[in-house]
């Protein structure tokens, strides 16, 4: 006698007779052999019709052994339908693969009616791979690539996606190797613009994401992929933990009261000072641009009218000859798409007309000026000014400005495989694509290239890492200046004495006196040197941001990456010394044989 369970799938037992079909029975629908994509839905419909109008009761065999799809968690599924069943499969895989077979048996008799099998065959979507010389089609060009993000449980996280072709392609998401599939995990939400949303995230959700297309019939990958990690944060046990110690700072505090309050007189004295002394340099800056410092503090400031707070490179500008010369039609310009917001406001992508020698229309990165804050046009105005006098192999191209109207624009040139960091994190999940160690000491060297030619010039940097680093088809590496710390890359900044900093990149001088030069950058790329040889992994990625402060106060440095070799571990190590004076120069760097 078959058992029924709650849908309708039942198991057989021995004692039935099989057969094919009798003058009372017929088959009204059978499963139809199928092919489809991996990572797809699959359903197989079963129904008959039986003269002597007893009840019929349904089951399934896979590879001629009965299917148990009574777990809820389960892929596999049956729902009735009118006179019959339905078998749903989600989100396919190869094990899908097979032979599928319905059975109806009329209830009270020991016959059993078998209908005719379905072979269902499942096509792999092919795994995206990443090559230093990409076979990427020249047609296809990402424009936005997911970035790793921390996130609080329970909030909605997005990764971005966005690819531009002149073929109709489709977006797709493995999340821990697993196709990702919107019926059968509602909180995710993958839009067609390639964006994938996550809602109410759970400690489940931690992963690697991945991302890649096809052709809109899903049968040609087009290109590389990009992944991206997810990590998902219990506040609530941080913040029991966050309550221990500040019971036992406010005993701390309940004690020293007096000495805190002394010092409290002597902090607001000294700010005094330092607010007469800035008035005094602006008014200097503001008659003469063209002698600058070379060193000057991180200040409070809030030019996106959120909590992004800039953190912008120091210079000496230096005289140019016509600064009509990179002015640009602001007209000719045609937004695309915002790429994130960084301190002074937001980057896009745009079209530009006739901005480059031999191009009707160019692909170029603007940056935009929407703050309103006099100090922070200032620093946008001499920032733009400098980079006018910039050009280098390892500098991403200043391409022209917009100045006679606001908002200021900054126009760069697009390099076309994104930032250094996510084809890092790419290389470190694609076998064919893994980077060796020569070429990995290739883009420290031509990094260093990049920032010995900025220091000549007199230009601080103080946000050297891989995220501000850009890489093209042929792993020539540029250094650029977007700086998108208020969304895209706000994870790797963190809120420390009023403002956002890239911390876990910053030299201890930087951190706690607001000192940046030269010196501070070689810290940095020290740091950055570590990335490349960690794959892009986030610096102190195991510690909290209270975590990594006591590091940097006790001295402790990062680990040593894998296969990293003894001479690259040298050029960490001078590049963290403690005192600034110990650290090498750029030109140093460069004149050793270390890299």
């Amino acid at each position: 006698m078959a058992r029924k369970d709650s849908n309708h799938a039942y198991e057989k037992s021995s004692s039935v007779t099989l057969a094919e079909a009798s003058s009372n029975f017929s088959w009204v629908m059978e499963p139809k052999g199928d092919s489809v994509l991996e990572g797809s839905t699959v359903t197989l419909n079963c129904s008959a019709e039986y003269d002597l109008k007893r009840p019929l009761q349904y089951y399934w065999k896979f590879n001629d052994t009965d299917m148990k799809v009574n777990d809820p968690s389960s892929q596999v599924t049956i729902r009735n339908i009118s006179n019959g069943v339905q078998l749903v499969i989600k989100n396919v895989t190869l094990g899908n693969q097979g032979k599928y077979q319905c059975f109806a048996k009329p209830t009270g008799d020991n016959i059993t009616f078998n209908g005719s099998a379905a072979m269902l065959e499942v096509k792999m979507v092919a795994t995206p791979t990443v090559t230093p010389q990409s076979d990427e089609p020249s047609n296809l060009t990402w424009i936005r690539h997911p970035t790793s993000q921390t996130v609080e449980k329970g909030s909605t996280v997005t990764f971005s996606c966005l690819a531009n072709c002149d073929k109709l392609i489709s977006y797709h998401w493995k999340a821990n190797n697993k196709t990702l599939e919107e019926d059968a995990q509602p909180r995710y939400k993958i839009r067609e613009n390639g964006t994938l949303e996550i809602a109410k995230t759970t400690e489940e959700d931690k992963g690697i994401y991945q991302c890649f297309v096809t052709t809109k019939d899903g049968r040609q990958q087009l290109g590389e992929s990009y992944t991206a990690e997810l990590d998902v944060k219990d506040q609530t046990k941080e913040v029991k933990e966050l309550g221990s110690i500040w019971k036992t700072a406010g005993i701390a505090v309940g004690c020293a009261a007096g000495y805190i309050l002394l010092m409290v007189l002597l902090m607001l004295y000294l700010e005094h000072r330092k607010i007469n002394k800035q008035k005094r340099q602006e008014r200097v800056a503001f008659i003469g641009r063209e002698n600058l410092a070379v060193e000057t503090d991180i200040e409070e400031g809030n030019p996106t009218g959120s909590n992004c707070v800039a953190i912008n490179p120091v210079f000496r500008a230096e005289p140019t000859s016509d600064k009509l010369e990179f002015e640009f039609p602001r007209h000719d310009l045609v937004e695309i798409l915002t790429l994130g917001n960084g301190a002074y406001g937001h980057a896009f992508l745009a079209k530009a007309s006739g901005i480059q020698d031999n191009e009707k229309d160019s692909m170029v990165v603007v940056k935009s000026l929407r703050s309103k804050e006099d100090r922070v046009q200032q620093e946008f105005k001499e920032e733009m000014e400098a980079l006018r006098g910039l050009q280098h192999t390892n500098v991403v191209s200043l391409l022209g400005v917009c100045t006679l109207e606001e908002p200021a624009y900054i126009i760069y040139e697009l390099v076309e495989k994104g930032d250094l960091k996510q084809y890092l994190m790419s290389s470190s999940h694609e076998g064919r694509g893994r980077l060796d160690t020569n070429k990995k000491q290739a883009i420290c060297s031509q990094v260093l290239s990049g920032m010995n030619y900025l220091s000549s010039k007199k230009f601080v940097h103080k946000d050297l890492a891989a995220r501000n680093c850009m890489i093209d088809r042929d792993l020539n590496v540029k250094i650029s200046f977007l700086r998108l710390s208020c969304d895209v890359y706000s994870a790797e900044y963190c809120r420390f004495n009023n403002m956002q900093v890239p911390l876990r990149w910053m030299a201890p001088e930087a951190i706690f006196d607001g000192k940046f030069s030269e010196k501070s950058d070689v810290w940095s790329y020290g740091v950055l040197t570590w990335e490349i040889f960690a794959c892009g992994q986030m610096p102190y990625h195991d510690r909290s941001n209270e975590e990594v402060l006591e590091c940097i106060r006790d001295d402790l440095r990062l680990p040593k990456p894998d296969d990293c070799p003894e001479t690259v571990l040298e050029v960490l190590q001078k590049c963290w010394e403690v005192n600034p004076q110990d650290r090498p120069t750029f030109q140093e760097l460069s004149n050793t044989s270390l890299l």
